[in-house]
């Protein structure tokens, strides 16, 4: 499958390109097998992706992967603990130092005029731009 479709595909289904979707496996992978998951990493975030991007139910879930409505919490609540206590750090960015924190406020304050805010999150889809013609 040509990249641009595959990451239109897994945009829609798990919120993610696949590159992105391959880093956070990849960063969370030892922490999964370290739970001794009788499910592969790359499986378990997506479910977990899947459950977040669109709001499906441990029972949905369960029925979909054929894994106990238990077992699907658990995984999900371990997935989502990783993400912010592994990924969080890593990609968002928090001013350290007050003279930061205060350059940061006032830069965000004259691009948005939105005061006392030091940045924000984008939950947007982005389109990706279209796949080159061929002839």
């Amino acid at each position: 499958m040509e990249a641009p479709l595959r990451n239109a595909q897994w945009r829609s289904s798990y919120g993610l390109s696949y590159p992105v979707f391959t880093t956070v496996v990849d960063k969370l992978k030892p922490y999964i097998a370290q739970s001794n998951l009788s499910l592969p990493s790359d499986c378990a975030v997506a479910m977990v992706l899947s459950c977040l991007t669109h709001g499906l139910s441990s029972k949905t879930l369960a029925s979909r992967y054929s894994l106990e409505p238990y077992l699907i919490s658990k995984i999900t609540n371990m997935v989502t603990c990783l993400i912010a206590t592994k990924l969080y750090p890593e990609f968002i960015k928090i001013p350290v130092s007050r003279h930061c924190l205060h350059d940061t406020t006032q830069a965000f304050e004259e691009l948005t005029s939105l005061p006392n805010m030091c940045g924000a999150i984008d939950s947007s889809p982005r389109q990706d731009p279209p796949p080159p013609l061929r002839l």
